[in-house]
Formats: structure tokens, sequence, C-alpha cells
């Protein structure tokens, strides 16, 4: 069970004049995330603790947590060696011991200890009748889920999707022999995926999407809403009136990230512009190419000047 969650799979991977751009949907233990958004070059949108379902995370926790392995033993420096096989078991016990403390606190804010404890004693595998008794309430003493499912967050896998077109710096550093072991696993997964992947030449990068040469303004939107909706569902279950929406949503509140994923190349700009119905007050001095390198348009840099 540790570590089947971390993976990587492809996307995307284009070749927009000249410049690869590609895009993996990635997912590894949460704690992790705070090493991977060091990586400045990257485009990231992420799962977020704040608007999961509580039923699936408490599910995901209790099915498939997230287990160190292997543990390594405590000494000077930021890595360690492995402890021998007994003191692995001990400490895999441990640690879901710790889990399931974690649950049942995360179940006594949701629904009050009193009411958790009547419900379920501390049989903690019996969470989902407290899931099915929970109700939001103005007179219930429920908390939020933003401040519930952070409770539960060592023990999470993370789904991300990641644009980028420099990946050199993050290999060298993620798949040296000192790296967190975690991340170096992810590292690991990452470059095999994108070494068994051939980028397709492309006048736009639009992950999610299909198209021909030119897509369609919709395609656009979907685009953008999918990377946007890994934050609490997948981008498969997103319907028309979804994308509009989430797109909107995006739009009006200036909510950028999602738009970083997506690229063309700069002779195509005026036909995109055209396409989605835009005007940009200017195009001179400004850098399209965003975090991206090469001769390449990033869509968020469009959005920027757009809704000043």
């Amino acid at each position: 069970m540790p570590h089947m969650k971390t993976q990587a799979k492809v996307i995307m991977d284009s070749l927009v004049n000249e410049a690869r751009v590609t895009t993996l949907e990635v997912s590894f233990p949460r704690f992790i995330l705070p090493e991977f958004n060091t990586h400045r070059v990257f485009s990231r949108n992420s799962a977020s603790s704040r608007a999961r379902s509580i039923k699936r995370t408490f599910k995901e926790v209790m099915e498939e947590p997230f287990i160190p392995d292997p543990f390594t033993k405590n000494q000077k420096g930021m890595s360690g060696v492995a402890v021998d096989d007994s003191l692995q078991e001990e400490s895999k016990t441990y640690w879901i011991e710790a889990r399931d403390q974690a649950v049942l606190s995360a179940l006594d804010l949701l629904v009050g200890r009193e009411k958790r404890q009547e419900l379920i004693g501390d049989k903690v595998y019996d969470y989902e009748k407290v899931i099915d008794n929970y109700k939001m309430a103005e007179d219930s003493p429920s908390i939020h889920k933003q401040h519930v499912n952070r409770i539960l967050e060592p023990f999470m896998y993370h789904t991300t999707i990641v644009s980028s077109t420099e990946w050199d710096n993050f290999f060298e550093l993620r798949l040296a022999p000192d790296a967190q072991p975690e991340i170096n696993l992810l590292a690991h997964k990452m470059k095999e995926a994108m070494d068994s992947s051939k980028p397709v030449e492309r006048s736009y990068h639009l992950p999610y999407m299909e198209y021909d040469e030119l897509p369609e303004a919709f395609d656009v939107k979907r685009a953008v809403a999918s990377c946007a909706s890994v934050s609490y569902k997948s981008p498969s279950e997103l319907n028309d009136s979804a994308v509009e929406r989430i797109f909107k949503i995006m739009l009006d509140s200036k909510h950028m990230s999602p738009f970083e994923h997506q690229a063309l190349a700069p002779e195509h700009l005026n036909e995109l512009l055209e396409l989605m119905g835009w005007q940009l007050s200017q195009k001179e001095g400004i850098d399209f190419a965003g975090n991206f390198r090469g001769d390449i348009v990033q869509l968020r840099k469009i959005m920027e000047v757009l809704i000043k």
C-alpha cells in the first residue's frame, strides 16, 4: 500500500515553436507539497483541502493512507538509513495509530465529541456512521471542512496539475540520492513519464483537450476549467454548464493560476483574440511567455492585460 498513489502521467506534451511544453498530472504525499512548490518555473493547480468533500477525504485517509516507506533512523542531517524490518513494522503501527487519532479528532470537530462517542465510541473504522449523521446547521457544533480536513493532511495523498518548459533543475535536485525519499520517488515517476512521451508539434497547448489546428472558444474554456477543477473533482466530470461557470468564476475573481497551463505560438495571438472575442489594450512591451521559456505565449499573460 505505501506509495501506491505516488504516480505521474503526461496529460499533454507539445512543441510550440520548438519550445517543449509538458503538462503532467501527479499524485504524491500531501506533506511534500511545500518542497514541490519551491520550483517557481512550474505552473500548478492542486487539489485543495478546503474544497475537497469531507466524505471523500475521510474515505481516502482510512482506505489508502500515506505511510512512510521506509522509516529511517534518527541521526544528524536531513536524511538517514532505513531501520530494520522489525522497527519498520512497529513504526507503521504507530503511524496508523496516529492516523486513527487524527480521524477521531476530525470527527469531533465535525459533530462534537459527545455525538461521535455516542455513534461509534472509539471505533474509528465506523467513521462513516458519523459522516452519515453529519448535517450542516446553524445550531450544529460542526467546524468547517477547511479546518477539519487539515488535521488529516499528514496521511493524505495530493493531486496536482503541473506545466513547464523547464525541468532540469527539478530533476537535478529531486533525483539526487539525498533528496527526501517521497519527492525522490515522485521525481523518478515524472522523469519516466516524460522520457516515455513524444511531444507533438502544435500551435496551441490546451491540456485535457483534443482539437485540430484551431480550437473552438469552448475548448479554451474547458482547458482552463479542467485545470482549475483538480482542486475538487476530476476534469472528466465537468459538464458544459460547469465549464462555463468555472471559467467565469476564475475570470471574475482574477484567479489566474488555471490560465498558466495553456500556451500558443505568438503568430496565433490575434487568431485567439478573435476566437474568444477579446481585445487587448496593448500588445507591445509585454513578456507574454510568463514563467515559460521560448518563443511562446502563456494564456495567463494575455488575461492579465485583458482584465486591467
